[in-house]
Order: structure tokens, then sequence, then C-alpha cells
């Protein structure tokens, strides 16, 4: 109990909130976004608190990091679950915890409840930590509050901790929303993350997991199946922007349609909010049917790096004026700058055979000890 307890007021809210903030000391767009995201969870956080565990080698937040180890070390693992991953898992956890509550720990803290305490939280992770007995803790985020309770946690403990980077950051973003140096081992996605993470985490600790490739794509002689890639803009307050992008999506449909290719859909992003009639002329294109398009067209979307990774032809329509970065530069697909011609070029891009960047990933298990 004693160690417990010294854990708990180890933890405090400035180190817990620190990264939804920005450089002024007042919560962040993105802040307020991730917030209310918990806000509704923290909805249903009378659900019990879940646990089954047993002794495991690594303890890994999310579905995300989760699905990314092979069947073996997935054996060796316990997830911590995030509110969505239920239906995110590829592969059974033998061991894992669910806890919706801390996620009205963090909201009842984060707006200054006098009651509000994240001790109830911390006790709760380490009684899983003490189940447990981890030689690793992967966390999915160094921003995310949750993420960080546990990383501290770990800490604490002397427990390995380890972050794989949770999507693509942008070179414009500002250092306050970004990650923090707060694990033993970053894992950047590739190298032009790399260039983008170390300006805040000391380099010596960050190993790229991916690295350049191509291939060689064709299109199938049974027909083009298209996808066009959701975001959300308007989550942070761009919303002229997040008309723009579906305004670009409808007209390069309408010319595909033109051009013979009825078979399009569109992605959303699970936090997407404003679809703005997308449906009325495109599928709509459900997270386990990725498979199914042969191309993928976005704006700034991670998810083009990571179908080009999969052998998919994924094309950045590229906006320098929004200070979004050339995707073909980074090594992540094929990118066409938003101009007079754009759409002539989409339409014979997804026509002919061509070389794709793309980044191929090392499995996540030469990393972890």
């Amino acid at each position: 109990m004693g160690c417990v307890n010294s854990i708990c007021s180890s933890i405090n809210k400035e180190f817990v909130l620190h990264r939804l903030l920005d450089e002024a000391g007042e919560v962040s767009i993105w802040g307020a976004s991730l917030l209310a995201s918990y806000k509704k969870v923290a909805a249903l956080a009378n659900f019990p608190f879940v646990r089954w565990t047993s002794p495991k080698r690594y303890l890994v937040l999310g579905s995300r990091v989760f699905n990314k180890l092979n069947s073996k070390s997935a054996m060796n693992a316990h997830l911590v679950a995030s509110a969505r991953d239920p239906l995110r898992l590829k592969h059974i956890p033998r061991s894992f915890s669910y806890d919706l509550g801390a996620y009205l720990d963090i909201c009842r803290v984060a707006g200054n409840d006098e009651r509000a305490t994240l001790s109830r939280a911390v006790s709760r992770i380490n009684t899983i930590l003490s189940s447990v007995n981890p030689q690793v803790l992967i966390a999915n985020s160094t921003m995310d509050p949750i993420n960080r309770l546990w990383i501290k946690s770990g800490e604490l403990r002397n427990i390995k901790t380890v972050c794989l980077q949770h999507g693509v950051y942008g070179s414009a973003i500002p250092d306050f929303a970004q990650e923090e140096d707060i694990v033993d081992r970053y894992i950047a996605l590739d190298e032009a993350q790399y260039g983008i993470v170390a300006r805040n985490i000391d380099k010596r600790k960050i190993e790229c997991l991916g690295a350049p490739a191509s291939f060689v794509w064709s299109p199938p002689a049974c027909g083009l199946k298209i996808c066009f890639v959701g975001e959300d803009w308007e989550r942070y307050g761009y919303f002229d922007l997040k008309r723009e992008i579906i305004d670009i999506y409808r007209d390069v449909a309408q010319a595909l349609y033109l051009f013979g290719i009825k078979d399009v859909f569109y992605k959303p992003h699970p936090s997407e909010k404003q679809f703005l009639g997308i449906f009325d002329v495109m599928k709509k294109l459900s997270s386990d049917a990725t498979h199914i398009p042969d191309v993928y067209i976005g704006f700034s979307s991670s998810l083009l790096r990571d179908m080009a990774s999969k052998g998919k032809l994924a094309i950045q329509v590229h906006d320098q004026s929004a200070g979004i970065d050339n995707f073909q530069s980074r090594g992540y697909c094929i990118s066409f700058d938003k101009n007079s011609d754009f759409i002539n070029q989409i339409l014979l891009s997804v026509a002919h055979a061509q070389e794709v960047p793309c980044v191929r990933e090392r499995a996540l298990e030469e990393f972890l000890l």
C-alpha cells in the first residue's frame, strides 16, 4: 500500500494535462477536442472496471499498438483497451483490462472539480501493474492524458517505457502540440517523422520503424475501386478547409464517373462529424473494409501512407497554401499539387502502371527489448 500511495502522490494534474495546453498555458484547440472526446466516454463511466490479468512481458496501451505485435508477442502482452478497442482487435488478448472510469476521472480533474483526484485512476493502474508485472510498457502517445498516467506509473516502478508514434505529423506542428520526452525509447514512424519528433525528444532515444521503399502498381483488369479519405478538420475549427476538401473530392468523383469508374467510396475519419452530403455521391467504406479499394485519394491523412505501404495506389491532393507537407517528398505516396490540371493528372495516374513510393515497416518486436 505504501508503494501505491507514494506513486499516487508523485503524479499530479499538471503533468497529466500538460500536453493539452498551448504556449500561453491555455487549453489548445487540440486539447479541447480531446477533452470533448473524453467527456463522451465519461458518460459510460458506470460500466464496471473489467480486468483479466496474468503476468506478461509487455503491457500495451491500445489496440493500434497491440495489433502490430506478432501472434507470439500478443500472447505475451497485456492489453489496456481504450473505449473503442473491443471492435478493433486482430488478436484476442490473453490478459486485458478495460477502464472507462479513467476518462471520467480526467474530465473531473480538468474541470477543476474540487472532489476530483487522480488517485483512483492511479490506484487501478497500479493494481494492473502489480498483477501483470511487465518488463516493457508500450504507449500510444506521450500527449494523451491516460497514456501519460500509465507512462508515469510505469516509470515510478522502473518499468521500461516505449512510445510508438500514433500518426503522421506535419512540419508546421508547434512544439507544444507534439510528442514529449517522457519515455525511455521513442519509435518514430519513419525517417521523415524522426526529424519532426527530434525537435522535442532526445535523438539518442529515437528509432525509426519504417524505411523508404517503392513498388510497381498496375490498375486491375476487373475495374477500379477508389476511396476518398475523410479528415476531421472541423474538429479543430477549420470549417472552410473542410468544405474545400469535400468540394475537391466531389469534383474528382464526378470526373471519375465520367471516366467510367463507378465504384467510389468515402472512408470517414473515426472522429469525423461533418460529411456535407458526401454520401449522396459516394458509398461509405467501413474501417474493416480498407482492403477493398485499389486507390486511395486524400489530403493529409496518414491513411495514405498506410495504404501505400500495403501496395495500394495512394494519391495526395497537395495544397501548399494550407500548410500541408508534400507526402511524395517524404516518400509516402504519389502527390499532385492542387492546380488547374490536378484532376486530369489523377485520371491519368489511376489508368496506368507506375512506381509508387512507400514506407516499409520493420517488426515492432525489434525495438522493444
